[in-house]
């Protein structure tokens, strides 16, 4: 029997993200916007919908296994959503919940795995298809991160992605002399990540760096 490995709850590896509703963080980075607030503005760049900070020179690179784990998670969700809109072979429940024959399900009779052997036929073909642009949206992001790690570089997390480019002013950033590179987010590409070159600024990353430890030892927060 072919199937995914077990997807462990709404944990989002890359940046640890929270899911609440439609509404996708990076949790970690959303805590930092405070301590990093001076660096963000000696960059002196516009971003009306900021979302999260991190200095890459005190970031770690996402591993593989860290990676694999991630895309399995949103090949779950794939595998899911598409079933229950699109599959003949979904079928309602007493509790009006479809349900498909590749459906595993927790102690909670939530979805959180999958038999790919019991999917058939166009779902099987389309599901493929939905997997490779996965595979190729998270690759993107995960070495664009990675490529900065260590770096005296600052990412940005904004909501600025995808139709948001636009009207949320994304063609100027990307005018601006500190702008290195940006990406629309694989999870959710209304949001994106933007790398600044800190170059020749004053930053004091041992400080920062304490700064950070202790606001997470305050704030008893896990997640950064």
């Amino acid at each position: 029997m072919q199937h995914a490995n077990l997807c462990s709850g709404i944990k989002k590896i890359f940046l640890l993200r929270i899911k609440k509703g439609e509404l996708k963080i990076d949790l970690g980075a959303y805590t930092q916007i405070n301590t990093l607030d001076k660096v963000f503005k000696a960059v002196d760049v516009t971003i009306y919908r900021l979302r999260g900070l991190r200095l890459m020179k005190l970031e770690k690179r996402i591993t593989q296994e860290e990676i694999d784990e991630q895309i399995n998670c949103e090949k779950v969700q794939t595998v899911e959503t598409w079933l229950k809109q699109h599959s003949f072979d979904c079928w309602t429940s007493d509790r009006d919940e479809k349900k498909h024959p590749a459906f595993i399900y927790d102690k909670d009779n939530r979805v959180v795995d999958y038999d790919f052997s019991k999917i058939h036929g166009k779902d099987r073909k389309r599901i493929k298809f939905e997997f490779k642009k996965l595979n190729k949206k998270y690759k993107a992001q995960f070495d664009l991160f990675n490529k900065y790690v260590g770096k005296n570089v600052l990412y940005v997390h904004a909501r600025q992605g995808g139709d948001n480019r636009f009207y949320c002013g994304m063609p100027l950033v990307e005018k601006h002399p500190r702008w290195l590179s940006d990406i629309d987010d694989a999870d959710d590409c209304t949001y994106c990540d933007i790398y600044f070159n800190l170059d020749g600024l004053d930053i004091d990353y041992e400080n920062i760096k304490k700064e950070l430890e202790n606001e997470r030892v305050q704030k008893n927060c896990k997640c950064i």
